[in-house]
């Protein structure tokens, strides 16, 4: 009996070796994975930040091409109502009027 004790004790013991050796396996895996998931979420936030910056830099762009594209319409009828109020009178008052309302409702 004291034999069998001896085996089966040699066996926990190869186990728990065993179990130790598993453990520090799996930490090391596991601190490897954090490390990679603290780095995908760093990348991640990045990615968020020059999405943000990008969005920012097209909504300016269409901004300014939206006030562009109105400046130039208003330019058109401007010079229409300008060509328009040339041949009808040669009043400076009535030409201005007519031009700052023009470019009131564009």
């Amino acid at each position: 009996e004291i034999e069998d004790i001896e085996v089966k004790w040699l066996i926990d013991q190869g186990y728990l070796e065993t179990c130790k050796v598993s453990s520090k396996t799996f930490d090391f895996e596991a601190s490897q994975l954090k490390s990679r998931i603290d780095e995908l979420e760093e990348e991640a936030k990045w990615c968020a930040s020059a999405l943000h910056r990008a969005q920012k830099k097209t909504e300016a762009f269409n901004n300014t091409a939206a006030t562009e594209k109105s400046f130039n319409n208003g330019s058109a009828e401007r010079s229409d109502i300008i060509s328009t109020s040339e041949a009808q009178t040669n009043n400076p008052v009535k030409l201005e009027m007519k031009y700052n309302s023009a470019f009131r409702k564009g």
